[in-house]
């Protein structure tokens, strides 16, 4: 049986910094970086189940999409 790892990480607002900030803590938590490198391709897919703004907390907020696609 395989253990499978989750990471949590609270942050104290949205914000694209914070986002990144986030980000690159799970993949380190998650081991991400000696598994993906700079010519690694990766999907993104963010849930965007409906239109609806990002207050709305039904998508993928814009920038923790934007701090997946950016960090390395």
């Amino acid at each position: 049986m395989s253990a499978e790892l989750v990471s949590v990480i609270k942050t104290p607002r949205y914000g694209r910094e914070e986002a990144v900030a986030a980000v690159r803590r799970h993949f380190a938590a998650l081991g991400v970086e000696e598994q993906v490198g700079p010519a690694t391709r990766a999907l993104v897919k963010p849930n965007l189940p409906m239109k609806r703004a990002p207050e709305g907390a039904t998508t993928t907020h814009p920038d923790v999409v934007y701090a997946a696609v950016v960090c390395q």
